[in-house]
C-alpha cells in the first residue's frame, strides 16, 4: 500500500511523497493501486505536475478511506 497523508486544504493529499490533487477523469483509467477501472466522470486523485507520471490516477474512494482512517486515529473516535 502506499503511504497517504492529508495535506490542509480540501482535495489534496500526498501519496508517496508527492502531491495528488482530487479530479473528475475526463477518460477511463486504471487505477494506480488497485488496478481496477475508473470510468470516464468518477473521482480520482492525479499528480500534480507535468512529470512522467501525470496519466496515473487514484480511485478517490481508496484515497478518501485511507485518509477517514487516519483522522480517526488522529482524534480517537474509532468507532470499529
Amino acid at each position: 500500500m502506499s503511504k497517504i497523508e492529508p495535506v490542509a486544504g480540501s482535495g489534496l493529499a500526498l501519496i508517496d511523497g508527492k502531491l495528488w490533487s482530487r479530479c473528475k477523469v475526463r477518460k477511463t483509467a486504471t487505477c494506480k493501486i488497485s488496478g481496477s477501472k475508473i470510468n470516464k466522470g468518477d473521482e480520482a486523485y492525479r499528480p500534480t505536475g507535468n512529470g512522467d507520471n501525470r496519466m496515473y490516477r487514484i480511485k478517490a474512494s481508496i484515497v478518501d478511506r485511507h485518509l477517514e482512517r487516519l483522522a480517526t486515529r488522529t482524534t480517537g473516535d474509532d468507532n470499529g
